[in-house]
């Protein structure tokens, strides 16, 4: 039996300085950050890591943060950051759904 690598998360040596730039610069900062499965979380809260004191929850002031499910929302929690949205079908459209109804739900 052959094993056959089918995907590798890597972070881009660039990403830190990127997703910094974006969340300090308010006129770029998103509004709402997606993550689609507990690597997208880890990723994200290394990225973040080395912010002096609580700057990085400065930073994410105002920015909503949208989990595909539960796995996904638990580890969120579990590092210590919020879950505003999840979806409630595990699938990129699920997601999507789920944003556009918490959007549609402020107004």
């Amino acid at each position: 039996m052959d094993v056959v690598e089918t995907y590798e998360t890597i972070v881009p040596k660039t990403s830190r300085r990127r997703v910094r730039a974006a969340l300090d610069d308010e006129q770029s900062r998103p509004h709402v950050i997606t993550f689609t499965s507990s690597s997208t979380v880890r990723n994200f809260v290394a990225l973040l890591r080395g912010m002096r004191g609580q700057r990085h929850k400065r930073q994410l002031q105002g920015v909503k943060l949208a989990s595909i499910g539960p796995v996904t929302s638990s580890t969120l929690r579990g590092l210590g950051l919020a879950v505003d949205i999840e979806a409630r079908r595990y699938t990129i459209p699920g997601l999507i759904e789920a944003i556009v109804a918490h959007q549609v739900g402020k107004q």
